[in-house]
């Protein structure tokens, strides 16, 4: 009777542990996969399409305030407004795809309290899929 006890509460004890695992395919909706750096779902990046457009002087480079954006086209300082130690990147805003260029992609996160934005701006291929959760970024 002991050992039936034992085994029963073993039991017990095991089922709840294999109960709580996911596998990270599992995680997220069909059109995200899990990023397990980040503990969070995002759009993929197609590593199969390559950009043939050249980048464009002055958009990504960093910035504290819009003064240190030197490019006429690319001066507006956009910086991460969850973490103001982070340096922020030159860019443009009313963007479009032509506009960005390169690696970089227009988003749209207009109505995102969170960010403040009042028009698309061009970012980074890593910041784009971030935001994409969020945003309309192509």
């Amino acid at each position: 009777m002991r050992l039936k006890l034992i085994s029963f509460l073993w039991i017990l004890f095991i089922i709840p542990l294999n109960a709580c695992q996911m596998d990270d395919d599992d995680r997220c909706t069909a059109d995200y996969v899990w990023n397990s750096e980040q503990a969070a779902c995002l759009v993929p990046v197609d590593t199969d399409v390559s950009d043939t457009s050249e980048p464009q002087d002055g958009l990504g480079d960093p910035c504290w305030k819009d003064e240190d954006c030197t490019v006429e086209d690319y001066s507006h300082c956009l910086l991460d407004p969850t973490d103001a130690s982070v340096e922020g990147m030159c860019t443009t805003g009313d963007c479009d795809y032509d506009l960005c260029g390169g690696d970089f992609q227009c988003c749209d996160c207009i109505g995102i309290d969170l960010l403040g934005w009042d028009t698309p701006y061009c970012v980074d291929a890593t910041s784009a899929s971030f935001l994409s959760a969020l945003c309309t970024c192509e």
